[in-house]
């Protein structure tokens, strides 16, 4: 048997051992969405487990109440999914990783109650228990793993379904979506919650921590950039081709750090005021839907969320509905930020890329959200996205991907991208 046999194994035999922990025995215990061999690390190993009895409130409080935790209904839950939490997964800090899932799980399920009537109220899994990552050496780390046990939730992943729909169709989900985020981004932070970073459980409230996305104590706006390069530059230092770009751009780096950042986002004009609940991959690959009903069923994968300036999701989300700013063509991106699209699409644009962009532009608009153009230095702020992306991209920073390469290839590659962050700092003076 090979290793990642006895590891798959060694995981199928914890979701149990969780599972009996609570009193209940496992009919059957399913992998969701697994792949045999995957060159990266996943982020999450999630099961769907059929239980032969009933999980009632008697079995999740057995030893107390946990914070975030939801009840289940009085007659119980025969099928759960029981999600673990990778701590060897790429670039993700795992210091209150589980605690900042569920508690970003608890704030949007109660953004959800109050959207028309409560109509999207069961949209955000219950979470009925969860343990802390405990990162650990040696042959079975899974002992380790962080998890989640919540409800299982009815749908088709609505990815699979939206490029065979007719834009009639389209322009309805679009429209759902929308309104779905736009309660998302009006969701309320609890008290504690006053920094930017992510969220954890501090006696038994939610209080401010450290994000999954990247290492550092919950700070203020200007700071939350500084952790971000930091972790870049930490990233950097681990890549051979990198090597930190030691001998090359990396005092400047630094200086740009110390000495500009904070002087930038002031004259920038950003309203470093605002702090909201961003999901970071609010996609249709995290949503289920039922085609017979035509409604969305579930919004799922908090694993990511973090708390921050509402910007930020446009930098990390939408890509599917063409409203990821850093991902659009320049004349598009122009639109987005602007918001005026025009009665029609350059001709040298993809016309369905745009009238998608648009039809998602006008049900944001619609139903109240934030919108890209709605943002004090938005333009300011993808530059800053895409600086600190460029200190690590994924094509310098991955093992797999220089195996991939011929060294010419990758010398090739650094040198662009070296050329692209020193552009940019001349541009911040520095």
């Amino acid at each position: 048997m090979d290793s990642s046999q006895e590891a798959y194994n060694r995981r199928r035999c914890l979701v149990k051992d969780i599972i009996c922990s609570f009193g209940l025995k496992s009919e059957s215990v399913t992998p969701v969405e697994y792949v045999g061999y995957n060159p990266f690390p996943v982020n999450n190993f999630i099961y769907k487990v059929t239980l032969s009895s009933p999980a009632t409130k008697e079995h999740f409080t057995r030893a107390g109440h946990q914070t975030c935790a939801v009840l289940p209904p009085l007659t119980g839950v025969s099928t759960v999914i029981v999600r673990l939490s990778n701590p060897t997964s790429m670039g993700m800090n795992n210091t209150n990783r589980v605690e900042n899932e569920v508690c970003a799980m608890a704030v949007a399920r109660e953004a959800m109650a109050s959207v028309e009537g409560g109509r999207y109220d069961a949209i955000v899994p219950r979470v009925y228990a969860w343990k802390s990552t405990r990162v650990m050496a040696g042959d079975a780390p899974e002992q380790g793993f962080g998890w989640i046990v919540m409800e299982y939730m009815e749908g088709e992943v609505l990815d699979m379904l939206f490029g065979d729909m007719k834009w009639g169709e389209k322009k309805r989900v679009i429209g759902e979506i929308a309104c779905i985020f736009a309660a998302f981004q009006k969701a309320k932070l609890p008290q504690r919650v006053e920094l930017h970073g992510g969220m954890t459980v501090r006696d038994g409230d939610i209080v401010s921590g450290q994000a999954t996305m990247h290492k550092g104590e919950p700070s203020g706006y200007v700071g939350l950039w500084k952790a971000r390069i930091d972790h870049a530059l930490e990233q950097a230092d681990e890549s051979t081709l990198i090597n930190g770009w030691k001998g090359g751009v990396r005092e400047r780096i630094e200086k740009f750090k110390n000495d500009k950042l904070e002087t930038l986002i002031h004259n920038g004009e950003v309203d470093t005021t605002l702090l909201g609940l961003v999901h970071n991959d609010f996609t249709m690959s995290n949503m289920l839907y039922n085609p017979h009903t035509k409604r969305i069923t579930a919004l799922l994968d908090f694993d990511w969320s973090s708390v921050t300036h509402p910007a930020h999701e446009f930098f990390t989300s939408f890509h599917d509905v063409n409203g990821r700013v850093d991902e659009a063509s320049d004349k598009l991106r122009k639109a987005m930020l602007s918001g005026d699209f025009g009665n029609h699409p350059h001709e040298d644009e993809d016309q369905e890329e745009w009238k998608l962009a648009k039809m998602w532009d006008d049900a944001l608009k619609q139903h109240g959200g934030m919108r890209p153009c709605d943002v004090k230095g938005i333009e300011l702020l993808q530059g800053l996205w895409n600086f600190v992306y460029s200190i690590c991209p994924f094509e310098l920073g991955s093992k797999v991907m220089l195996f991939r390469r011929s060294k010419k290839e990758s010398e090739a590659a650094k040198e662009r991208v070296e050329g692209q962050i020193s552009k940019m700092l001349s541009g911040w003076g520095v």
